[in-house]
């Protein structure tokens, strides 16, 4: 079985900056040590990519007009640990740069890590996620990745994301679990 982890958005301003979030902060060294402790064959990071003049333009912008993820900040950049921990286990990683909720390069990037990999494309597949906002960003991930899914398992770690609150984390999560995502 190939296993590939998928971290979606584990930027400094989910986490400690513009969009500030306790439970967030909470998770990241739930991350690393998922990192750490895995047998992972590769990883895919995004990162939410703003630009100063995005938020006139884009419709998060309009309905979440707090500038976050301006490319080149603090905010922006994947948060120092959650990186380090990336390079120290794999040089088998990529990093996406998405300007929406979803990336939909991601399904291209994590196929690309898994044919590099696998013996012969009948081998299965676990891709489990982790990463914030599970209701936001993670949960549009997971969703556009299913749709390219041929076979194997997606999973999403609970105990690696956090949400705009935890009710919208658990919704998530729920309606997840709900397309045959599992929730471990």
């Amino acid at each position: 079985m190939v296993k590939i982890l998928v971290v979606i958005d584990a930027q400094n301003d989910f986490i400690d900056g513009a969009l500030r979030n306790e439970e967030a902060i909470k998770r990241v060294p739930n991350i690393v040590n998922e990192i750490k402790g895995e047998d992972w064959d590769g990883i895919v990071a995004t990162q939410d990519t703003h630009y100063s003049d995005s938020y006139e333009w884009l419709e998060e912008g309009r309905r979440l007009p707090i500038h976050h993820c301006i490319k080149g900040t603090r905010g922006w950049d994947i948060q120092a640990d959650v990186l380090d921990a990336i390079r120290q286990k794999t040089e088998n990683f990529i990093i996406l740069e998405k300007e929406n909720f979803g990336s939909v390069d991601l399904p291209d990037a994590v196929w690309a890590i898994y044919e590099g990999i696998a013996k012969d494309c009948t081998e299965d597949i676990l891709v489990e996620f982790v990463g914030f906002c599970t209701d936001i960003c993670v949960i549009s991930n997971v969703m556009l990745f299913k749709a390219s899914l041929r076979r194997g398992t997606i999973q999403v770690k609970e105990s690696c994301c956090a949400g705009v609150t935890k009710e919208s984390h658990d919704t998530a999560l729920k309606a997840m679990q709900a397309c045959h995502i599992d929730i471990v």
